[in-house]
């Protein structure tokens, strides 16, 4: 807030000061009068008698009390916290004020004390007196000589705080300009903050025509995106079929997975994530995705967030579904299969839930999309600011390119063999031995071959079991099966004559390598005169 600067002389701040001792001699004189006669009243009637009009439903104590302070103008001294955890009865009719309150509070674990007259103190029960077997609560009566000499204590300390406030009220409001609050003290329990939550439901998995839970999950909510997939683990092998996702693209070992909030034992070759692709889609009920992070709770893997899969809770019944589709521009073609079952037993304090999954997607080929047969080695000129793509000729600005057919990216690794790069040199192909070399003109394209999503199978299966043995005793049972088959063929690739080959030894057994280099020029196989007299070899 702002403070104001002051114009109170000295003369001023001492009237103050006397106008405010006499305000405070007066206001405590008053209440010293009102402490004896409400000693008296205490005194010789202890409980009100006058009849209120009360109508009060049956609400948690704390809002039950608040309501018949309303309607009988009585004050209450209570714990709200203590008292809003209680059950307090319906109360309606004509009541004494304690009759009212007995009413009131009865079986609730909580009792009522007058201390003074209209003031109420409510607490915890005492337990129970074995010889008279009732309970009772203890109230303190302050003896009147000892309500005036509190009385006394308090009208000097008032009035020397109101002296000592005027003064350094007069300072203060001229020396304060601004006042920041830059922290609090308050305690805060991190597990009951609110946080950012995103629900995907079971309508909306159905709805979304996709057959992998991680497709769904990331066309659903926008903050989720693919760590690996089927169309992007072409040139991957440890990670080929599995089906991760994040939050934010901070990777898949900062996004914590759990299922009806337990963990998941990590099931990927090459991390320590989950494929999201070996749960049933069958089996899930709904996705609840903390877009925040949750590190405080959860530890370093919820950096940034967390996704919860919450399985089927009361679902009975067999249930089949079938799904088909492929894409607009050819290939694609998948569909899938679910089946599932869910029963109680026991009484119904058992629940069990069996679901089962087969997908099969064919994956899409690189001759399926003409866009995916286009060269491209790109990159961003900052001299020239323009981005860049590789041509016959070297990189040129893509904005003086005439068509993409002159994109380039191609390398050596030809069936024939190059024997020496550069301008002039030597080269095989299905011709015979060819000069006047040029890799970005005579070389292979070895992406021609990757496929633009890899085909995959699936059968994913799980059983759950859930027992109520008490109240407070809950046993669990969870069991999952999954078998992906996916088929990642990959483009042919070449060692560079600069690569460094591993070796090992056949007579020490020892390791070493080798750089294979260029063909040389005594290899019985160069029968050609005019590569043996190359100054090069």
């Amino acid at each position: 807030m702002k403070g104001r600067p002051s114009s109170l002389t000295g003369r001023q701040i001492v009237g103050e000061m006397q106008q405010r001792t006499v305000r405070a001699i007066f206001l405590h004189a008053a209440w010293l009068f009102l402490v004896i006669y409400s000693g008296v009243c205490v005194a010789s009637d202890p409980s009100d008698g006058q009849l209120y009009d009360i109508d009060i439903p049956s609400l948690n104590a704390a809002e039950a009390l608040n309501r018949l302070a309303e309607q009988t103008g009585a004050i209450m001294l209570f714990p709200y916290d203590l008292a809003e955890t209680r059950q307090a009865n319906a109360v309606r009719g004509r009541y004494k004020l304690m009759d009212a309150l007995n009413e009131l509070l009865r079986d609730s674990g909580l009792s009522s004390g007058l201390s003074d007259k209209r003031v109420i103190q409510i607490a915890l029960e005492e337990p129970v007196d074995r010889e008279q077997g009732e309970r009772k609560m203890v109230t303190e009566k302050v003896p009147v000589r000892k309500k005036v000499g509190m009385f006394l204590a308090s009208l000097f300390i008032a009035t020397g705080v109101s002296a000592q406030d005027a003064a350094d009220s007069a300072g203060a409001e001229a020396a304060v300009e601004e006042i920041i609050v830059t922290g609090s003290r308050i305690p805060r329990d991190s597990f009951n903050v609110s946080t950012p939550l995103v629900s995907v439901g079971a309508e909306d998995i159905t709805d979304a025509g996709l057959g992998e839970l991680s497709e769904i999950l990331i066309d659903e909510v926008p903050s989720l995106y693919e760590s690996s997939s089927n169309t992007n683990s072409q040139s991957q092998i440890g990670n080929t079929g599995v089906t991760s996702v994040n939050l934010r693209r901070l990777g898949s070992n900062r996004t914590l997975i759990l299922m009806d909030g337990r963990r998941i034992v990590t099931n990927a070759y090459g991390g320590r994530y989950v494929s999201l692709n070996t749960i049933p889609t069958g089996m899930v009920d709904r996705v609840e995705v903390v877009t925040g992070g949750s590190s405080a709770t959860y530890g370093s893997d919820a950096v940034s967030g967390v996704i919860n899969i919450i399985t089927q809770q009361d679902q009975e019944g067999f249930g089949f579904e079938t799904r088909g589709g492929y894409t607009t521009e050819g290939g694609g073609e998948e569909y899938t299969l679910n089946a599932d079952y869910g029963t109680t037993f026991g009484d119904g304090r058992g629940y069990l839930f069996f679901a089962a999954t087969y997908d099969k997607q064919f994956g899409i080929d690189n001759r399926d999309r003409d866009r995916a047969q286009i060269e491209a080695d790109f990159d961003y000129n900052t001299t020239l600011l323009c981005n860049e793509m590789q041509t016959e000729t070297g990189d040129q600005c893509i904005r003086d390119i005439a068509s993409p057919a002159d994109y380039r990216d191609r390398s050596d690794g030809i069936a024939g063999g190059v024997f020496s790069e550069g301008p002039g040199k030597w080269w095989y192909n299905e011709n015979g031995l060819q000069t006047g070399w040029s890799e970005e003109r005579d070389g292979l394209f070895s992406r021609q071959w990757d496929v633009v999503k890899i085909p995959n199978e699936q059968t994913a299966a799980a059983l759950k079991v859930d027992y109520e043995l008490s109240e407070k005793t809950k046993a669990y049972f969870q069991l999952q099966y999954s078998y992906n088959t996916s088929f990642n063929f990959k483009s042919p690739e070449d060692d560079s004559e600069a690569s460094d080959v591993a070796t090992i030894d056949r007579v020490t057994g020892l390791p070493g390598e080798v750089r294979p280099g260029h063909i040389a020029v005594d290899n019985p196989f160069l029968l050609e005169s005019a590569i043996a007299n190359d100054p090069d070899f």
